[in-house]
This record gives C-alpha cells, structure tokens and sequence, in this order.
C-alpha cells in the first residue's frame, strides 16, 4: 500500500513539470511560431499556446508529503461460545456373576483306636432233667342221684354277704312339730304344738322294714301300731323312703275313747355306716269322726337313731 501511495504521487509530479518545462524551452527556441514543440529522445510532446510572450508561470515544486497508512489494526475475534450440555449416557450398572468359591475341605483325619472288646466266658445253663412221672388218675365222680320223673330239685342260693346285709333292729327318737289341717276356701294350719316320737324298726331286707311309732303331744296320744316301710334308692348314703300304718289316738278330753285311722309318712335316711343314721320324715294323720277338728294331721320330725345285730 505504501508503495502505490508513492507511484501516484510521482506520476503526478511528472505530469505537472513536463508543461513549465516546455514553455521556458518555446520562449526560448520558438519564440513566434504557433507552438512549442518538445524532443524528448524517443518521446515527443507537441504544445500549442496563443500566449507566445507571456512567462511561463513559476511552478514550484513542493516536496510530496508522505502519508504513512497506519498500519492495519487487526482485531482479534473470539470464536463464539457455543453451549452443549454433556450428553446424558446411561451406562447400566454391569451385571457382574461371581461363582461362589469352590472351597475344598479335606475330611478330617480321625484315627480311632480299634475298640477293646472283653468277652467274658459263656456261661452255659443246664436245664433241669425232666422227670416224666405218671398222671395221678383222679376218681370218677359218682353218678347223679337218680330223679324220680316228675320230681323237682331247689337249687340253693349263696348267701348274701356280711357287710350288705342292714342291721335287723333299730331304735330312734325324733322331736318335731304337729298342727292341724283346715281345708277351706283356704289352707289354715292351727293348734301348733311341740311333738315327741320313739319309734322300732324291724329291718327285714335292704328295701323293706316294718315300724311302730308312738307320738306324744300335749294332750294327745297317738300309736302308730303296725306299719310298712319301703325304701326307694336301698343302696348309698342318702336313701329316701315311703311308709304307711294303722294308727289309734286318744284325747286327753275323751278318756277312755280311741280314734282309729290311718298315717302316711314321707322321709329321707341318711346312713353313717351299718349302725348310725338320721331321719327327717314328714306325716299326715286322717281319723274319722269329729276327732279331726282336735287331733293335730301334720306333723314334721328330724331326729336319729341307732341299729343293732
């Protein structure tokens, strides 16, 4: 660049130098003919003026001012700033197989030593000598009685043991209350008074007995004769029964004057072994005639007694 600058600048030097230097040389070759003409070797310039006399004009040369370029300014540019994300690989995670480790164990080495029998010596069992002896030959049995036709043969029973067999005879004594019965729209009891009973058993089996009662209260007698008892439930401890008897009462405000009738009774024993007992009973006395409105019909006891044999 700084070269061309400096070309232009003699070119136009020349071009501005050749015309003065002409006209000096026509003032003073040619001086009255229509031109200036110039012969320059191989170059040839021809001029034509109409002012032949007039001076050529002063040319003044200046010196070229030289204009250095400043030199190039070069600006660097940044490469432009591209933003990429990282690319998201997936890696899964490696699936790696490890055999588990063969491990080899050696069987231990146990040396046992051979085991220590002892025998002991045989032990030999003679059996004892058989002794065949002859049979005992028992005796015939003698032959049946010859039985007339017709005739009939009581087999004979066992006898009954010792210790289920009651005790035969037994004695008791049984206090209590008596009052009599009023059978109307209502039950009325009345003439409530204290009784007294002693009364015998004969104890023929487990189940059946016969008894006789006599009932003492104020100002009545009463005698249970002859009578029947049957016990329901003959084996146990507790052993309920029912009875009846003929029964005689006497008022001491008819002297001499005997009620006949009948007693039923319902009770319960309690047995405390062969020999001891308690009795609770309960009795309903019926006497026909006017005796009923005096003679007491219900009676209750508790009391206990004793057997014998």
């Amino acid at each position: 660049m700084r070269r061309l600058v400096q070309g232009a600048l003699l070119v136009s030097v020349l071009l501005t130098s050749v015309p003065a230097f002409a006209c000096w040389r026509g003032a003073h070759s040619h001086v009255g003919s229509g031109g200036i003409s110039i012969n320059l070797g191989g170059l040839a310039f021809g001029f034509s003026t109409f002012a032949r006399h007039t001076p050529c004009p002063t040319v003044v040369l200046q010196a070229p001012v030289v204009v250095e370029a400043p030199p190039p300014v070069f600006y660097r540019q940044d490469p432009p700033v591209v933003y990429a994300p990282p690319p998201v690989v997936y890696s899964p995670p490696p699936v790696v197989y490890a055999p588990p480790p063969v491990v080899f164990a050696p069987p231990p080495l146990t040396y046992s030593p051979p085991p220590v029998v002892v025998a002991p010596p045989p032990v030999q069992y003679a059996p004892p000598p058989v002794v065949v002896a002859p049979l005992p030959v028992a005796p015939a049995p003698a032959p049946p009685p010859a039985i007339a036709p017709g005739a009939f043969v009581r087999a004979d029973k066992p006898a009954a043991a010792a210790s289920d067999r009651p005790a035969f005879l037994a004695v008791k004594y049984m206090p209590g209350a008596a009052a009599t019965v009023t059978l109307g729209e209502s039950l009325a009891l009345g003439g409530l008074g204290a009784v007294h009973d002693v009364g015998v058993e004969l104890r023929l089996s487990r189940w059946f007995a016969l008894r006789s009662d006599v009932e003492l209260r104020d100002g009545v007698r009463s005698w249970d004769a002859l009578g029947a008892k049957v016990w329901l439930s003959p084996s146990g401890m507790l052993r309920p029964y029912a009875s009846v008897s003929v029964s005689g009462t006497e008022l001491a405000a008819q002297p001499g004057r005997l009620h006949v009738g009948v007693v039923g009774a319902a009770g319960l024993d309690l047995m405390f072994g062969k020999h001891f007992f308690l009795e609770a009973e309960a009795r309903y006395r019926v006497a026909p005639g006017d005796c009923c409105r005096e003679v007491p019909q219900l009676t209750g006891l508790v009391g206990g007694g004793i057997a014998f044999f």
